[in-house]
């Protein structure tokens, strides 16, 4: 599949019995047991996510109605963007990126770039991925706040910039005011140093001090540390039933929706992943749920496939037309997948390593560099994480990588 995870070399059974939070003697699946609650870390009720994302829509249209009325209201602006950036996040609704940003700009003809407006204007930037002048922005800013404080040490991490002194500062807050917000920006410093178990245990003291009913902080989570034990730690055993409590959570949570299809299908589940595909693909303007769900239909429907794959290259063009740092990575994946223009893939994974020199870049640029068979550049890339933080599954793909090299490292 075009986003590869690298499954450990389990048996079907194993695997499956792994991903659904464990088995019991007759291979079931026992969700309700204490060993899968401790797993989960949280216990508590939320909204019901259908009524959640209603109830998001709704508070998008009310601040709409005052930011209409009342348009230099840099406030009611702000958080307005807010709304419009969080319901990208969770529902793919991109359309949201093109007012947020209309709305970060509109006033700049029209007054001094005041620290309110630069602020937005550094929230949305940060959400495209373009850290750069997010960072400029958050830097020109007259009077420094605890909220931009913060939001430069996210564009830092997003950079992999000054990671242990963010990490520090991280847990001296977190130590000395546990919270939410606290725990989970400690919790994301330490995946960023390979810290895995800290920051699972982390994550869940976070979910622990959650005191809300919105289903969307706690499906949040519930992604991240999927995220981190399948893509980084190379443990997707732990990260199944972290994926379906985000999208028991939050049923149209679409990212969670498709990395738990990847898992279903590489665990040999593939009617449960198209299914799952195919209910979310219809939903949001996200290219992926297509472009995996094409690739999973290429064998045994390949005219149907052929429609989603078209489907998801004309929304990845559409998208990367307009805000092409934001989805450099994922398309680069499709792109050098079913999407099949790896050199197309190789420019945008290039681009994206570029502006941020992380772990995750380096591997989608390695992977897109060998779908290209450009060797030789896959190991200047791999000879080139020596002195980074890597992830286990990309210490894994560099390893394999400079095993085929014919130029020993260091010459």
């Amino acid at each position: 599949m075009y986003r590869a995870i690298n499954l450990l070399k389990l048996s079907g059974a194993i695997i499956a019995c792994a991903l659904f939070a464990g088995c019991g003697e007759e291979g079931r699946a026992p969700f309700g047991n204490q060993e899968a609650s401790m797993t989960l870390g949280f216990e508590g009720r939320t909204t019901r996510g259908d009524l959640a994302t209603r109830n998001l829509s709704s508070q998008i249209a009310g601040r709409e109605a005052v930011v209409s009325l009342r348009p230099a209201d840099l406030t009611a602006r702000a958080h307005l963007v807010d709304l419009l950036l969080a319901r990208a996040q969770y529902l793919g609704t991109y359309s949201d990126f093109d007012r947020a940003s209309t709305l970060a700009v509109s006033l700049s003809d029209h007054q001094d770039a005041s620290d309110a407006l630069l602020t937005i204007q550094a929230r949305v930037d940060n959400a495209l991925h373009r850290f750069s002048t997010a960072r400029t922005r958050i830097q020109a800013l007259d009077k420094q706040t605890l909220s931009s404080v913060e939001l430069q040490s996210t564009i830092d991490l997003a950079l992999n910039r000054d990671v242990l002194a963010i990490r520090n500062q991280r847990r001296a807050t977190a130590e000395s005011y546990p919270s939410y917000d606290s725990l989970t920006a400690w919790a994301v410093a330490e995946v960023t140093l390979g810290h895995y178990e800290m920051a699972d245990g982390l994550f869940v003291r976070a979910l622990q001090a959650y005191g809300d009913a919105s289903p969307f902080p706690v499906a949040w989570i519930q992604f991240q540390r999927g995220v981190m034990w399948a893509e980084a730690a190379n443990q997707p055993e732990r990260a199944g039933p972290l994926y379906r409590e985000a999208v028991a959570r939050l049923p149209d949570y679409v990212v969670a929706n498709v990395h738990l299809a990847e898992l279903e299908a590489e665990m040999g589940d593939l009617e449960g992943a198209i299914e799952r595909l195919r209910r979310i693909v219809a939903k949001t303007e996200d290219p992926e749920p297509a472009g995996l769900l094409g690739e999973l239909l290429s064998t045994r429907d390949p005219a149907t496939a052929k429609g989603f794959i078209d489907e998801a290259r004309a929304r990845y063009d559409a998208l990367l037309a307009r805000y092409p740092a934001a989805f450099a990575d994922h398309g680069a994946e499709f792109f050098s997948g079913p999407g099949g223009d790896p050199q197309r893939a190789l420019v945008m994974a290039l681009d994206n390593l570029e502006r941020r020199p992380t772990s995750r870049a380096y591997q989608v640029a390695i992977e897109v560099a060998h779908a290209a068979e450009e060797s030789e550049l896959a190991c200047q890339l791999a000879r080139r994480t020596q002195h980074l933080t890597r992830t286990v599954v990309l210490d894994t793909l560099v390893n394999d990588v400079l095993s085929d090299c014919q130029t020993p490292v260091g010459q």
